[in-house]
């Protein structure tokens, strides 16, 4: 049985750990006033931003259902 998105601890191959650990620095370079290490660490969370948009869990969502629906007709 395929993971839920909401109890999986991966986005992909990617576990979640990495995700939050990229968002960290970005933090502390911002609380830090380092505009150099925030945008170093900003372009690191860019391609995470998928895995953590509530638009992006909906489409996942929508494209599921739309897989099964298309799936059950046939």
């Amino acid at each position: 049985m395929p993971e839920d998105h909401t109890t999986s601890r991966r986005f992909g191959k990617v576990r979640y750990a990495t995700i939050r650990k990229d968002f960290q620095q970005l933090r502390l370079a911002i609380r830090a006033h380092d505009s150099f290490a925030a945008e170093e660490a900003w372009e690191k969370c860019e391609r995470w931003l998928e895995a953590i948009s509530p638009a992006a869990l909906r489409a996942l969502d929508a494209e599921q259902k739309d897989r099964r629906t298309r799936n059950a007709a046939f």
